[in-house]
């Protein structure tokens, strides 16, 4: 394809624009049935009773509680990357599970 401006006769595509409009992909078929756009009122239809208000708020006042934090972690991790296979607390319990596998 090529194409030209007007009467002139210059081409207005190079080499790659030659290249890109021969490439073009097929025209979409033809759609034969509408869209359905998603509506949030077929999918929300009716109002559960959570104790969420209906619409928005205002939120005029803020209450915040702190917590007591939890009591500190234990000072030795258990890091087991570093164990043979075979000793691993994982490797243990898969075994135990191979051996009865109907333990509850």
């Amino acid at each position: 394809m090529l194409l030209t401006c007007g009467a002139l006769g210059t081409r207005t595509s190079g080499v790659v624009g030659d290249r890109v409009l021969d490439g073009l992909l097929p025209h979409r078929r033809p759609r034969v049935s509408t869209r359905k756009a998603r509506s949030s009122v077929s999918r929300y239809a009716e109002r559960q009773d959570d104790g969420r208000p209906d619409t928005s708020r205002l939120v005029t006042d803020l209450d915040v509680t702190f917590l007591e934090p939890d009591p500190e972690p234990p000072t030795v991790s258990h890091d087991d990357r570093h164990t043979p296979g075979a000793d691993r607390r994982g490797q243990r319990v898969l075994d135990l599970l191979h051996a009865d596998p109907d333990r509850p």
